[in-house]
């Protein structure tokens, strides 16, 4: 008895990973592509949830319950500098259901990004 008990706790604590308990990784290609961005505005913020620098831009048709959140891959050092504003082009990926953590403002929506084109604005 004790040792099914013993496999059973085991196999929860290998299983965590397949229940959503990770921060998403930024560079993951598992869902379809969301969105090209092509020249898109944004700011580079620090996001404390992901522990790493995002860019927080918002749709051409701003309003004031929509927010998109990018994590980015491989952003380079040189732009890791809070409030920094950019234009910038990739492939967007939505964040599957489970990898969506706690929202800051209501309509937040969450991306993976992999830059093809990054500047400084300013």
């Amino acid at each position: 008895m004790n040792r099914y008990l013993l496999i059973l706790v085991f196999t929860l604590f290998i299983g965590c990973d397949d229940i959503g308990l990770q921060t998403p990784h930024p560079c993951r290609t598992s869902t379809a592509i969301a969105v090209t961005a092509d020249d898109e505005p944004g700011t580079i913020r620090f996001d404390d949830r992901f522990a790493q620098y995002v860019i927080k831009s918002a749709p051409s048709f701003p309003n004031i319950d929509t927010q998109w959140t990018h994590l980015v891959c491989d952003l380079a050092e040189e732009f890791q500098v809070e409030g920094l504003q950019v234009v910038f082009s990739g492939t967007k990926r939505n964040f599957n259901e489970n990898e969506i953590p706690n929202m800051l403002t209501g309509g937040e929506e969450f991306f993976t990004v992999v830059i093809t084109k990054l500047e400084k604005l300013n």
